[in-house]
């Protein structure tokens, strides 16, 4: 359910300041006690209202109202809501104050109830005679010429946002004001505007706690309608300057409302008149039911400009975002590639917000190097409704096009076309996803697991079986597909006979993926130290102890190794403590700090060194004594967490798992350390490492009895 109650259009001229229209609004949470169908057909308000007979009324608000299935009732509807709510509001207290109390000065049960029976006939009654008039002197209960100044802040506060709470509700815009002189337009010095300051202001209720879905605060949510007023408001103010658009309706509007009060016409009358004969109020009625029917819309404005409102998925489909951590992927806090963000600025991103990032913010998920994009359907059809934007992002989007050999991924694309990353294959990117509705998704192959995805809406089955049947008419039922996939976790090529044309088997993978039925599932490492390995690790050191007192004592694992090479890199990952070894959340945010300012998108995804670096710290001191390893109790196998900034007892069970392997296993398996948390793919580390799978696979052979494997999205 939508906390937005409406959408109002705040001016001010030398006059003062004003409402000059809002939309239709709809009812407070607390007078409705159930949830509109998401995609029905019925009228936007989501609690029952007694309809008003009105003979006099049009058949219908406009033509363009007809194609989105509303009805003339929902206008009036919505429309009579102003003065009902106001009453009910205004009920509560009067002028002084207090409660109506019977004469004892104690709350009366007949003296209510008849309250309310009147309350109810002044409501309903007022439903069909409220004039512009009363109207025009309260808003949610507050007089409008007092809202509408405090809606309305000093020039220095313009230009940026601006957000206050009175009473459960939250008024939320950008307000844009002239400059010197009244000029919007400071190039041109005959540019003056009756109108000096205007915002749109969206109206939000604080919804229920319980309707929040966990881990999503109300900043979270009123952010994602925040976006929105921004977007809109920065296309108003763009038509002031370029042809006084809001100057010329916010005066149209004022004699409107001067006419109907002259003539003692309603306020549904003046809204209609409204939205018949300005675009201005034509746009901001149709914002607020795009918001409130869950739908996207596409406005233009002044017959100038196409304003793309594209709704985030979390207020299209808010009960499938409850479902989201099943299918995220965990970014890592102490990856320095997620450190620096994936603006052209780099920047500490809030990590608590990522995971929901996708869901509040219309221009999609965070953006990483090893991922691609999944268009949609004939996106570069040249007749179909994306070709505009195809020809515009047509470099990018044919080297994201599925192949059998794999899609390029971010950071492939940004190497071929020679672009950066940040400044120029990302912002496209997600030009693509708000307007494009395309997905971000790891490269899809054939070879890959994939799993039936947990946020499917199984309502939506039916359908999808239609669709499913006549794009591949000869292959069995999507059900029955979905029921061999659940099956078994294996390879997707695996569920077809090996007559099948693998390009036929990966158009059904990306069907699949396209409608979200599947998801891709990934292989995750964790890196585990064994009791041979603790054991060997106290014998290890033991030997290394004697060997550093006692130079002629033999050292029988180097004389067992006669590479240098290994035996420095073994002493350097003995030598080295981690970072964050003492006080990670202080040191996380320095660390944080001096790497995003110094790391290049190409030195993080092509150069020599790996992006993730093993956190080698401070020198130990020789002096400290190591009796704790063989003190810290009988050895069992332990998992350990971030190898990378592995602790000082760690370090020597990963010495132990080194100890006897080739010095080309050595060095891989230390490059290797920081991707064996649990929080990163297969797919990332050849990506990321430049390694052909084959010789991964070699390298995790190697150390099998040290490496967990995790299966999950």
């Amino acid at each position: 359910m939508s906390p937005l109650l409406a959408v109002l259009l705040v001016a001010s001229s030398s006059r003062g300041a004003n409402v000059v229209f809002h939309s239709p609004r709809k009812p407070r949470s607390a007078h409705k006690h159930h949830m509109r169908t998401k995609g029905t057909d019925g009228d936007d308000e989501d609690n029952p209202i007694p309809e008003i007979d009105d003979s006099s009324s049009e058949s219908s608000l406009s033509d363009w109202d007809s194609d989105t299935g509303s009805s003339d009732r929902s206008f009036d509807r919505g429309a009579s809501m102003f003065a009902r709510e106001d009453e009910e509001r205004r009920s509560r207290y009067d002028w002084s104050g207090s409660h109506m109390r019977g004469s004892d000065g104690v709350p009366s049960s007949r003296s209510q109830s008849q309250n309310r029976g009147s309350s109810r006939v002044r409501a309903m009654r007022s439903d069909s005679i409220t004039s512009v008039k009363q109207e025009a002197m309260t808003l949610f209960g507050f007089d409008q010429g007092v809202l509408a100044g405090i809606l309305s802040p000093k020039p220095e506060q313009c230009h940026k946002r601006f957000e206050l709470g009175i009473d459960g509700l939250t008024f939320l815009s950008h307000p844009v004001c002239a400059g010197r002189d009244s000029r919007w337009d400071a190039s041109n010095p005959t540019c003056e505007s009756s109108v000096t300051q205007f915002s749109l202001v969206m109206v939000l209720e604080r919804p229920d706690p319980q309707l929040l879905l966990p881990g999503l605060d109300l900043a979270q949510l009123t952010n994602t309608f925040y976006a929105l007023v921004f977007k809109v408001t920065a296309v108003l103010y763009a038509e002031e300057i370029r042809a006084h658009y809001v100057s010329t309706h916010v005066k149209m509007l004022n004699t409107l409302r001067d006419e109907c009060i002259q003539h003692d016409g309603t306020h549904r009358d003046y809204l209609r008149a409204a939205v018949a004969q300005s675009s201005l109020a034509e746009a901001i009625y149709r914002i607020q039911r795009s918001i409130g029917r869950c739908r996207d819309q596409v406005l233009t404005v002044n017959g100038h400009i196409d304003l793309h409102l594209q709704l985030p998925p979390l207020l299209i489909d808010p009960g499938k975002a409850g479902r989201l951590p099943e299918v995220q992927h965990v970014l890592d806090p102490i990856d320095p590639l997620i450190m620096r963000g994936d603006t052209p600025h780099p920047s500490a991103p809030e990590l608590s917000t990522t995971e929901f990032q996708e869901w509040t913010n219309a221009t999609g998920p965070f953006l990483v190097p090893w991922k691609t994009l999944l268009l949609p359907e004939d996106f570069s059809d040249p007749d179909g409704p994306n070709a505009s934007l195809y020809v515009l992002t047509k470099p990018l989007a044919d080297l994201c096009e599925p192949t059998l050999q794999g899609a390029r991924t971010f950071s492939q694309a940004a190497e071929k076309l020679g672009w950066d990353l940040y400044s120029r294959v990302y912002p496209m990117a997600r030009h693509l996803i708000y307007y494009g509705k395309a997905r971000v998704i790891h490269v899809p192959r054939i070879q890959a697991l994939h799993a039936i995805d947990p946020s499917l809406d199984l309502s939506s089955l039916t359908e999808l079986s239609e669709r499913w049947r006549l794009a591949f008419p000869m292959m069995r039922s999507l059900p029955q597909l979905m029921a061999d996939i659940s099956a078994s976790l294996r390879p997707f090529v695996s569920l077809f006979s090996q007559r099948t044309n693998p390009k036929l088997v990966l158009r059904v993978l990306v069907w699949l993926l396209r409608h979200r039925v599947v998801i891709q599932m990934h292989v995750h490492l964790r890196l585990v130290a064994t009791e041979r390995d603790q054991e060997h690790a106290i014998e290890f050191y033991r030997r290394h102890h004697e060997k550093q007192h006692d130079p002629d004592v033999p050292d029988s694992a180097s004389a067992s190794d006669s590479d240098d090479a290994l035996q420095r890199l073994i002493e350097t990952l003995r030598q080295k403590q981690p970072l964050l070894r003492r006080n990670p959340s202080a040191q996380s945010h320095q660390r944080s700090a001096s790497l995003s300012s110094d790391i290049s998108s190409r030195d993080e995804v092509v150069g020599d060194a790996s992006p993730l670096q093993i956190s080698m710290g401070e020198l130990y001191d020789d002096a400290g004594d190591f009796g704790e390893l063989a003190n810290a109790g009988a050895p069992c196998a332990t998992f350990i967490p971030e190898p990378s900034r592995a602790s000082r007892i760690e370090n020597e069970w990963i010495t132990a798992m080194l100890d006897g392997k080739h010095a080309w296993y050595t060095r891989w398996f230390l490059r290797f350390l920081p991707y064996l948390n649990g929080k990163h793919t297969l797919d990332e580390i050849v990506v990321r490492e430049r390694i052909r799978r084959r010789d991964l696979r070699l390298v995790l052979a190697q150390f099998e009895h040290n490496i967990v494997r995790f299966v999950h999205p």
